[in-house]
């Protein structure tokens, strides 16, 4: 399990997801990327789960962006991109063992649609236990279902921004994720929002219940509007230090694995944006920037 936030409004698209992996009920690695960021043809969208931790094998992020690109998804629309997820994760969960086939597990994917001189901000969730109307199912279902939510500047008040909080929802003060929303309607510094979800994470992670669920380590994606700035990644942790992280990024031409980052920003292009990626600063007498693919632990078990 964990805990993902994401906002949207008519200026930007912020997504905040914890980095912690569990197994029985216990941490086993707190550095886990659940963050990817996709460009396809009509849209740039900020992807990221809470459930299972691996599917068919492979770590879940690594299953997102196996089946983005090989279903060729870059070429394709922001709706096919959807149904892509949608279908191969019903497909995959009806392969596993139990009781990992009756996992309840979400895929949250936010970010732009194109729509000629048109920026329409939008939530999707594809889910087998959850949407962004009536919230839970109630169940665990066989078949993942997909809906949105989409944000335009002319809708009603109610309408123009949205707040989804999925995973471990049981450690999160409500009070302040409703500060969190008010201050949504208008709002358009999206590194403020970041921070606020930062902060909630951070504290449900302390909940004596639930919080060893929750890692306190994030991956943070801003999406500003189009003309409002570079697509913005950067990593959040506890303990300092100078290592930083990058999200998956699919887009035309490349794919970028998860990568351990030192020393300066780099640049990515992604759906037609640029997409920054903080680097961890550089130390005193190291290199002015490093990459390198992350290290992870095997898997349990």
């Amino acid at each position: 399990m964990t805990l993902n936030i994401t906002a949207a409004n008519p200026w930007f698209v912020a997504q905040v997801s914890d980095r912690r992996l569990t197994w029985a009920g216990r941490p086993y690695d707190d550095e886990a990327n659940k963050a990817v960021v996709l460009g396809c043809r009509d849209a740039l969208l900020l992807v990221t789960y809470t459930g299972l931790g691996y599917i068919d094998e492979l770590r879940t992020d690594d299953w997102i962006v196996e089946v983005l690109d090989a279903n060729k998804v870059v070429r394709r629309d922001m709706g096919f991109a959807v149904e892509v997820l949608r279908q191969a994760a019903t497909d995959a969960f009806s392969r596993l063992p139990a009781p990992d086939r009756g996992a309840a597990h979400t895929f949250l994917l936010a970010g732009w649609h194109c729509r000629g001189k048109r920026q329409i901000p939008y939530i999707w969730v594809v889910s087998n236990c959850e949407d962004l109307r009536n919230g839970s199912f109630g169940c665990v279902r066989e078949r993942f279902e997909r809906q949105y939510r989409r944000m335009e500047r002319d809708a009603r008040p109610e309408t123009v921004a949205g707040l989804v909080a999925t995973g471990m929802q049981a450690a999160v003060d409500r009070e302040e994720c409703a500060t969190v929303y008010a201050a949504l309607h208008g709002a358009r510094d999206g590194e403020a929002t970041a921070a606020a979800m930062v902060g909630i994470v951070q504290r449900a992670a302390d909940h004596p219940e639930y919080g060893r669920y929750i890692g306190r380590d994030c991956m943070v994606a801003i999406a500003p509007r189009e003309g409002m700035g570079d697509v913005d990644c950067y990593y959040v942790g506890s303990a300092g230090g100078r290592v930083a992280y990058t999200p998956q990024i699919v887009a035309t031409g490349m794919v970028l694995r998860a990568c351990e980052i030192t020393g300066g920003d780099l640049m990515v292009p992604a759906g037609g944006r640029a997409v920054r990626i903080r680097g961890g600063g550089r130390s005193p007498g190291g290199p002015l920037f490093g990459l390198r693919s992350q290290r992870t632990p095997p898997r349990p078990g």
